[in-house]
């Protein structure tokens, strides 16, 4: 399982990194949503810090499940 840890707390974001790591997780790391977005496609979970340079967490995750969203209702779409 691929872990996403969003903050742009680098102190934060390593004692994550390294905690999940030691529970044997592949993890990804961004410091800001930008680059968050850039790599949730290849992750199944996300921790995000609520408060981003860029924009608040809620928005980050709110921008995720419209991706999400949209990218499943491609996949219905019988092509022609």
């Amino acid at each position: 399982m691929r872990v996403l840890v969003v903050d742009d707390d680098c102190l934060a974001r390593a004692m994550m990194e390294n905690f999940l790591r030691k529970v044997c997780l592949d993890v990804a790391e961004a410091a800001d949503a930008v680059k968050a977005l850039s790599l949730l496609p290849s992750c199944e979970v996300a921790v995000v810090d609520m408060v981003l340079p860029d924009r608040p967490g809620l928005a980050l995750l709110a921008e995720t499940a419209r991706l999400e969203r949209r990218r499943a209702s491609e996949h219905r779409q019988p092509r022609r």
